[in-house]
């Protein structure tokens, strides 16, 4: 008997139904001329599988269609944990489903089907299919009972010290003496036995602090700093709103201590509100007060400490004074420098009036530049009004060596403006305007003009098409509020800069994303994530079809099938059954 099989995988497709029924499709093709059997559709379905935990087995349920023989007897389910070697047949007759049972956890079985005829004539397999049995869950709280500790409790999974008492329930993790409240309480590990340690170098181990009832973070012996004493500017002197302030250096009684931070804080003194308030590693006996955050003719109150290496703070300073000088840059008073005023035909927002003769919007020619920049707070909930806005020369910008994220250039320089908001702390959404489209790939940076580090900030904005516009959420004592303060201002330091090819990628839309992301930048990502897509669409045998030529390898099929049963050259007895 002469049997010409061909068989093909179509497709494997995932479907999921409301009964979370897991289905594949997988036709297979096979050829007989007695029957002129020219297409022979064998879909195998992996439709339905259950656990039983009680019996530590779980069933599958497989579904086929039928063939359209008129001499079919039945089918037969050959499986196996090992690929086209089957090591156990089922035979379900003349049925289109059949459960296969006593499937152990955490084995991939394969599976094939083949259709026998009255005669027990027995065609070729099926195309395979595979079947992973879950791991075994049985108290059901989504951890396996390999991993599980306690795989009858739902309550329990883990037991760190190996007592027999779950982690939920043991009030000692790691039974160590300490009990895990007391530990998360000091930042402590509850789950490794860290008694005998000594976090705040004080030679009190851990377990002594807790029976001792004191702070084991808190070096008893450690002496404090000394408080800072105020250097620049004089008590009471007049300078300018972007002053330098300067302290003495920093001592320490205890031996080996040093330096670690500084709490800058400066207060308006006609209201006694705080206006700025930084803690920093780098400014730590010298501090430049960023741009806008000050007004000018306004008495101001500043006060520093000290923090050593073990955290331990100084006391405060004695308060300085100073006064800001009357400002030389404005002087019609708007909140632009002089210098940095558009003209009286500039229209950024294109609503048909000059932006100098309106209140919701302030602009300046970038510094350095020949563009213009400016900030609207037309339809801004929450936002009073626009103090003032500044260009600043990125060449006259500190960058820390530090910075990881600082940008490759600035086309639009740095930005800084102040806002007044109506309740402290408030998040608003306001509206930047570009007198030319930003350049494809740009990103919004946000800037720190005391430790001179530049940060991504294109989580908060958004461009309009055109990249003529930008919207910017701003949070009130946020991120991007260089006053560091939520008092009912905001004074935010921004530029539009091109990231450095060493330290991000961005898309079109100016969305930042970290260097070695997989999605758009290989063309294997891509391929793979266009065909998933395809196959979840109302198409996806005609997605698959081209991709796989089936339908090339059918035109050129029938003219030959046709031509050899015409020619009687074609003989065959019945169906074979092909060795496995």
């Amino acid at each position: 008997m002469l049997f010409y099989r061909i068989s093909h995988r179509k497709f494997i497709n995932f479907l999921n139904s409301s009964t979370s029924k897991t289905v594949f499709y997988i036709p297979h093709f096979a050829f007989n001329s007695k029957r002129l059997l020219a297409l022979f559709f064998f879909f195998l379905a992996v439709y339905y599988a259950s656990f039983n935990s009680a019996a530590f087995a779980a069933s599958v349920t497989i579904a086929w269609n039928a063939n359209t023989e008129g001499d079919i007897a039945g089918y037969r389910l050959y499986y196996g944990t090992s690929s086209e070697n089957y090591d156990f047949m089922i035979d379900f007759g003349n049925q289109t489903t059949g459960t296969i049972n006593d499937l152990e956890p955490d084995n991939t079985y394969y599976i094939a089907a083949t259709a026998y005829n009255t005669q027990d004539n027995e065609s070729g397999f099926s195309a395979e299919v595979s079947y992973t049995v879950p791991s075994l869950d049985t108290d059901g709280d989504g951890v396996i009972d390999d991993e599980d500790a306690f795989p009858m409790d739902p309550n329990e999974s883990v037991d760190t010290d190996g007592d027999g008492v779950g982690n939920n329930a043991d009030e000692d993790d790691d039974n160590d003496g300490m009990p895990d409240d007391w530990e998360i309480t000091y930042s402590l590990n509850p789950l490794i036995n860290d008694a005998s340690e000594d976090p705040d170098g004080d030679g009190v181990s851990n377990i002594d602090e807790y029976l001792a009832s004191t702070d084991p973070n808190f070096n008893d012996n450690n002496s404090a700093p000394d408080p800072p004493v105020l250097y620049l500017p004089i008590d009471y002197d007049q300078v300018a709103t972007d002053a330098v302030l300067k302290t003495n250096g920093f001592y320490d009684p205890n031996v080996g201590d040093f330096h670690a931070e500084s709490h800058w804080q400066i207060i308006r003194a006609e209201d006694n509100i705080a206006v700025f308030e930084k803690i920093s590693t780098i400014s730590l006996t010298s501090l430049s007060i960023p741009k806008l955050v000050l007004d000018d003719v306004t008495d101001y109150i500043w006060q520093v400490k000290f923090f050593d290496n073990h955290g331990t703070a100084s006391d405060w300073s004695e308060t300085g004074h100073f006064t800001t000088e009357p400002s030389e840059w404005d002087s019609d008073g708007n909140g632009i420098p002089d210098l940095q005023e558009v003209d009286s035909v500039t229209d950024l927002d294109e609503d048909g009036t000059p932006d100098n003769e309106q209140n919701d919007i302030k602009c300046v020619n970038v510094e350095g530049g020949s563009a213009q920049i400016g900030i609207s707070i037309r339809d801004a909930e929450g936002v009073e009004s626009i103090v003032s806005i500044e260009s600043e020369n990125p060449d006259d910008l500190y960058t820390n060596s530090d910075s990881s994220d600082s940008p490759a250039e600035l086309p639009f320089g740095l930005i800084n403006f102040k806002l007044i908001v109506t309740n402290p702390g408030d998040e608003v959404v306001v509206t930047l305007f570009l007198s030319e489209a930003a350049p494809v790939g740009a990103i919004w940076y946000k800037y720190d003009p005391v430790d001179g580090i530049w940060q991504d900030y294109s989580e908060y904005t958004g461009f309009s098409s055109d990249r003529k516009s930008v919207y910017l959420t701003l949070i009130d004592g946020g991120f991007s509020d260089a006053d560091g303060l939520e008092n009912g201002i905001i004074v935010d330091p921004l530029a539009l800069g091109m990231p450095s090819s060493s330290t991000s990628s961005v898309s079109e839309d100016g969305a930042g994303s970290s260097s070695g992301s997989g999605s758009g930048s290989g063309g294997s990502a891509c391929f793979i994530t266009s065909i998933a897509a395809g196959l979840e669409t109302d198409q996806p045998m005609k997605d698959w079809l081209k991709i796989r030529g089936y339908r090339y390898a059918t035109i050129l099929l029938l003219p030959l099938l046709y031509y050899m049963v015409k020619k009687k050259r074609l003989f065959v007895k019945g169906i074979q059954k092909q060795p496995l």
